[in-house]
């Protein structure tokens, strides 16, 4: 099997991935995964109505690597009204490289030519619910992805609103030739009245309501500002639907991950779930 990418071609097989010049080799301890996230708005945003301009990603992405992966977003700083939520690490982002399938950092609705994050992760084989989950998914009976962790400053951010047949009226100024062109306009926070501001709820982490009825997307960063990377959450359900794992390298199958663990002893900014 072979993935090409940006930087180098990655071929895959029993002795491990190999991604952006170093080689990743399973052991008894350690399994591999890649994976495909943050895809730029407009052509992608989430559920929960949240987007990343190509701009910010390409500020932001690095800022990934060497972060936690865990379980469902068992993180127990992102749930503080969870009482007993404990941390389930995982792995571990090992490398990221921004992928540009399209015309560079261009603002785009075509989802195949949009600026993305393409990366290698580690899997603990020894961690809490690795090897049931990760054996789920390479059986086929429950698939995975991954859902990106994010830090961001909500003063930093903008509000994309969708246009109606007017044109752009909130903010000419500061929405660019492109995203007008795709059917958006931009409205930085600072310069949002009261009832934009209103569309996005600060405890639920996502956009509630629409704006005099057009659709409203909290682009984090804004149009140029860095975000944080903070890691991934390993679901089955993400809020970025384009998002995916792409391969998964264990070294010794789908048991490998079980067999692994049978022998143990018994024994103020805004976070972002996207």
């Amino acid at each position: 099997m072979q993935t090409r990418l940006d930087c180098e071609v990655a071929l895959c097989g029993e002795s491990g991935i190999e991604f952006c010049g170093t080689l990743y080799k399973p052991s008894n301890t350690l399994a591999f995964f890649t994976f495909e996230v943050a895809h730029c708005f407009p052509a992608v945003f989430t559920t929960a109505g949240q987007g990343i301009m190509p701009s910010v990603l390409a500020k932001s992405f690095k800022s990934l690597t060497l972060t936690q992966v865990n379980s469902e977003h068992q993180i127990a700083a992102y749930h503080p009204d969870t009482p007993g939520m404990a941390d389930n690490i995982i792995g571990s982002v090992l490398a990221v490289e921004l992928a540009k399938p399209g015309a560079g950092l261009a603002i785009t609705s075509n989802k195949s030519h949009t600026p993305f994050i393409r990366g290698v992760a580690s899997i603990f084989k020894h961690s809490k619910g690795s090897a049931n989950a990760f054996g789920a998914h390479l059986s086929g009976n429950k698939k995975l992805s991954v859902s990106m962790e994010i830090s961001w400053a909500l003063e930093d951010c903008s509000f994309a609103v969708a246009l109606d047949q007017r044109g752009p009226t909130l903010n000419k100024e500061h929405s660019p030739t492109a995203l007008v062109a795709n059917g958006w306009e931009n409205v930085p926070y600072e310069m949002a009245d009261s009832y934009l501001r209103a569309c996005y709820s600060t405890k639920s982490r996502s956009m509630v309501k629409r704006y005099t009825g057009r659709k409203v997307v909290a682009l984090m960063g804004g149009l140029s500002n860095e975000i944080e990377f903070m890691g991934l959450g390993v679901t089955a359900n993400p809020a970025e639907r384009e998002a995916k794992i792409t391969e998964v390298w264990t070294g010794t199958g789908e048991s490998g991950l079980k067999a692994a663990l049978s022998s143990l002893p018994k024994q103020p900014h805004v976070i972002g779930i996207c």
